[in-house]
C-alpha cells in the first residue's frame, strides 16, 4: 500500500516531499478492530498538507483543487476488496 501510495503521488509531485514522508504503521487491534494508520511524518512536516490537497480548499473566495485532489480516496477504495481478501485469508489461516 506504501508503495502504491507513493507511485500516485509521483504524478503530481513537485519536489517529492509528501511521497518521501508517507509512512504506514504495523497492523494493531484496537477496540478489538483490526487497523492500519496511514500518516506522514518527515522534517518537512508534509502531514499539514495533505489534507488541503486531498479536498481542495478555498483562497480569497476561489476554490482551489490541487492536482493531487482525492488521491488518497481513490486508491484506498481501489485497495479495499484486496484487503478483505488477505484479512478473509488470514482468518482462515489462524482458525
Amino acid at each position: 500500500m506504501q508503495k502504491e501510495m507513493q507511485t500516485a503521488f509521483n504524478d503530481w509531485a513537485d519536489t517529492g516531499a509528501s511521497r518521501d514522508e508517507i509512512v504506514i504503521n504495523k497492523p494493531r487491534t484496537i477496540e478489538g478492530v483490526k487497523r492500519i494508520k496511514l500518516g506522514w511524518q518527515g522534517s518537512k512536516g508534509r502531514w499539514r498538507l495533505i489534507h488541503l490537497n486531498e479536498f481542495g480548499y478555498t483562497k480569497m473566495g476561489r476554490k482551489i483543487t490541487p492536482a493531487g485532489i482525492g488521491t488518497l480516496r481513490r486508491i484506498v477504495k481501489e485497495k479495499e476488496q484486496a484487503y478483505q481478501k488477505i484479512v478473509a485469508e488470514e482468518l482462515k489461516r489462524h482458525l
